[in-house]
């Protein structure tokens, strides 16, 4: 059994359609964040032990695509907005900035947060 059967259940059908999309968020940035840390632990072992037998690689970061350094990406217009900092803005692209994920943790939506 799982961590989460030691919880306490919730019963779904009393959250409102706005709990259930901040519920959401939240879940979908822990599974990010934890899929990206397993990520990172991966290519760290591959690295450690193409070391040990003397071989030499470069492992490319997800969503590389071999860009000259210091040439700037494509700039996109914003999508969403901070509302307590208008100078924080996203695109949506990328991973989500902290501000973001701050905002859906504390019960924002991704929809309210759109510019």
């Amino acid at each position: 059994m799982s961590k989460s059967s030691n919880k306490a259940s919730f019963d779904l059908e009393s959250f409102s359609e706005d709990e259930l999309k901040a519920l959401i968020e939240q879940a979908t940035t822990i599974i990010e964040t934890r899929q990206e840390t397993q990520r990172k632990e991966a290519m760290e072992e591959i690295q450690r032990l193409a070391t040990t037998h003397g071989l030499n690689i470069n492992i490319k970061q997800r969503g590389s695509r071999g860009r000259k350094a210091g040439k700037a990406a494509d700039p996109r217009a914003p999508k969403y907005r901070n509302p307590e900092d208008s100078q924080q803005t996203w695109a949506g692209i990328g991973p989500r900035p902290k501000w973001f994920k701050d905002l859906l943790a504390a019960g924002m939506t991704k929809k309210a947060l759109e510019i």
